[in-house]
Protein backbone atom coordinates (compact mmCIF):
# COMPACT_ATOMS: atom_id res chain seq x y z
CA UNK A 1 0.00 0.00 0.00
CA UNK A 2 1.54 3.51 -0.86
CA UNK A 3 1.03 5.90 2.48
CA UNK A 4 2.20 8.70 0.40
CA UNK A 5 -1.11 10.59 1.57
CA UNK A 6 -1.37 8.79 4.99
CA UNK A 7 -0.03 10.77 8.47
CA UNK A 8 0.49 8.47 11.98
CA UNK A 9 -1.50 10.18 14.42
CA UNK A 10 -1.77 8.96 17.85
CA UNK A 11 -1.00 5.18 16.76
CA UNK A 12 -3.44 5.73 13.65
CA UNK A 13 -3.18 6.00 10.03
CA UNK A 14 -5.07 8.83 9.34
CA UNK A 15 -5.24 10.16 5.66
CA UNK A 16 -4.28 13.86 4.70
CA UNK A 17 -5.08 14.20 0.61
CA UNK A 18 -4.16 18.12 0.89
CA UNK A 19 -1.00 17.75 -1.51
CA UNK A 20 -0.02 21.35 -2.77
CA UNK A 21 1.30 21.31 -6.02
CA UNK A 22 4.33 23.85 -6.27
CA UNK A 23 3.38 26.27 -9.22
CA UNK A 24 6.58 26.78 -11.53
CA UNK A 25 9.19 29.31 -9.57
CA UNK A 26 9.86 32.84 -10.45
CA UNK A 27 13.34 32.29 -11.84
CA UNK A 28 12.46 29.31 -14.64
CA UNK A 29 9.59 31.84 -15.56
CA UNK A 30 12.46 34.54 -16.04
CA UNK A 31 14.60 31.95 -17.44
CA UNK A 32 12.27 30.83 -20.21
CA UNK A 33 12.32 34.61 -21.31
CA UNK A 34 15.50 34.77 -21.14
CA UNK A 35 15.73 31.64 -23.84
CA UNK A 36 13.07 33.46 -25.88
CA UNK A 37 14.81 36.48 -26.20
CA UNK A 38 17.82 34.25 -27.39
CA UNK A 39 15.80 32.33 -29.86
CA UNK A 40 14.17 35.51 -31.52
CA UNK A 41 17.77 36.89 -31.75
CA UNK A 42 18.79 34.01 -33.81
CA UNK A 43 15.74 33.24 -35.68
CA UNK A 44 16.93 37.42 -36.48
CA UNK A 45 20.61 37.22 -37.22
CA UNK A 46 19.10 33.77 -39.56
CA UNK A 47 16.71 36.13 -41.13
CA UNK A 48 19.61 39.41 -42.24
CA UNK A 49 21.46 36.20 -43.30
CA UNK A 50 19.19 34.86 -45.66
CA UNK A 51 18.22 38.13 -46.63
CA UNK A 52 21.78 39.15 -47.33
CA UNK A 53 21.57 35.82 -49.73
CA UNK A 54 18.56 37.00 -51.77
CA UNK A 55 19.86 40.92 -52.00
CA UNK A 56 23.59 39.64 -52.86
CA UNK A 57 21.97 37.06 -55.78
CA UNK A 58 20.17 39.63 -56.63
CA UNK A 59 22.20 42.66 -56.59
CA UNK A 60 24.13 42.51 -59.89
CA UNK A 61 20.02 42.98 -61.48
CA UNK A 62 19.20 45.60 -59.04
CA UNK A 63 22.18 47.38 -57.88
CA UNK A 64 21.38 46.55 -53.83
CA UNK A 65 24.06 47.94 -51.78
CA UNK A 66 24.98 44.37 -50.76
CA UNK A 67 27.93 42.54 -51.90
CA UNK A 68 29.44 39.12 -50.96
CA UNK A 69 31.13 40.55 -47.81
CA UNK A 70 27.57 41.70 -46.12
CA UNK A 71 26.25 38.22 -46.55
CA UNK A 72 30.02 37.30 -44.78
CA UNK A 73 29.65 39.31 -41.94
CA UNK A 74 25.69 37.98 -41.75
CA UNK A 75 27.29 34.56 -41.63
CA UNK A 76 29.45 35.38 -39.15
CA UNK A 77 27.09 37.14 -36.75
CA UNK A 78 24.86 34.14 -37.12
CA UNK A 79 27.90 31.68 -36.21
CA UNK A 80 29.42 33.45 -33.43
CA UNK A 81 25.66 34.26 -31.87
CA UNK A 82 24.99 30.00 -31.72
CA UNK A 83 28.68 29.39 -30.50
CA UNK A 84 29.01 31.85 -27.90
CA UNK A 85 25.76 31.06 -26.02
CA UNK A 86 26.06 27.12 -25.80
CA UNK A 87 24.21 26.96 -23.11
CA UNK A 88 20.89 28.45 -24.49
CA UNK A 89 21.36 26.37 -27.45
CA UNK A 90 21.17 23.32 -24.92
CA UNK A 91 18.18 24.42 -23.22
CA UNK A 92 16.59 25.81 -26.05
CA UNK A 93 16.24 22.61 -27.70
CA UNK A 94 14.74 21.76 -24.36
CA UNK A 95 12.11 24.23 -23.97
CA UNK A 96 11.36 23.69 -27.91
CA UNK A 97 10.06 20.15 -27.29
CA UNK A 98 8.07 20.86 -24.29
CA UNK A 99 6.04 23.62 -25.92
CA UNK A 100 8.35 26.68 -25.10
CA UNK A 101 8.68 25.54 -21.68
CA UNK A 102 11.08 24.25 -19.36
CA UNK A 103 9.92 20.68 -17.92
CA UNK A 104 8.93 20.49 -14.43
CA UNK A 105 12.07 17.78 -14.01
CA UNK A 106 14.27 20.69 -14.55
CA UNK A 107 12.93 23.33 -12.09
CA UNK A 108 15.92 22.42 -10.00
CA UNK A 109 18.76 21.73 -12.50
CA UNK A 110 21.48 23.15 -11.10
CA UNK A 111 23.00 24.64 -14.26
CA UNK A 112 19.88 26.47 -14.61
CA UNK A 113 19.78 27.78 -10.90
CA UNK A 114 23.11 28.30 -11.24
CA UNK A 115 22.84 30.45 -14.00
CA UNK A 116 20.03 32.29 -12.67
CA UNK A 117 21.91 32.86 -9.62
CA UNK A 118 19.05 31.25 -7.20
CA UNK A 119 19.07 28.30 -4.42
CA UNK A 120 16.14 26.13 -5.42
CA UNK A 121 13.21 25.53 -2.83
CA UNK A 122 12.48 22.16 -1.90
CA UNK A 123 9.20 21.67 -0.83
CA UNK A 124 9.04 20.41 2.65
CA UNK A 125 6.79 18.64 5.40
CA UNK A 126 7.04 19.74 8.81
CA UNK A 127 5.47 17.33 11.60
CA UNK A 128 5.17 18.86 15.06
CA UNK A 129 5.31 16.12 18.09
CA UNK A 130 3.84 17.45 21.27
CA UNK A 131 3.21 15.28 24.21
CA UNK A 132 -0.02 15.46 26.09
CA UNK A 133 -0.23 18.52 28.38
CA UNK A 134 -3.81 18.17 29.92
CA UNK A 135 -2.68 16.64 33.10
CA UNK A 136 0.78 18.21 34.12
CA UNK A 137 1.48 21.52 35.27
CA UNK A 138 3.39 23.34 33.05
CA UNK A 139 7.05 24.85 34.32
CA UNK A 140 10.10 26.06 32.84
CA UNK A 141 11.71 22.69 33.96
CA UNK A 142 9.17 20.56 32.88
CA UNK A 143 8.86 22.40 29.17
Amino acid sequence: MNNKLFILDEGINKMCPEVIDMGKPIYIHDFEMKLYKYKMEVLRAECDKSNMIITTCRGQEFKHPFNQTDYEQACLKFTNLKKDNEFFEKWLMEYEMNRNSIDKMHWKSKEICDFMEVIPFSPSVMINISPDWSGIKRTESNK
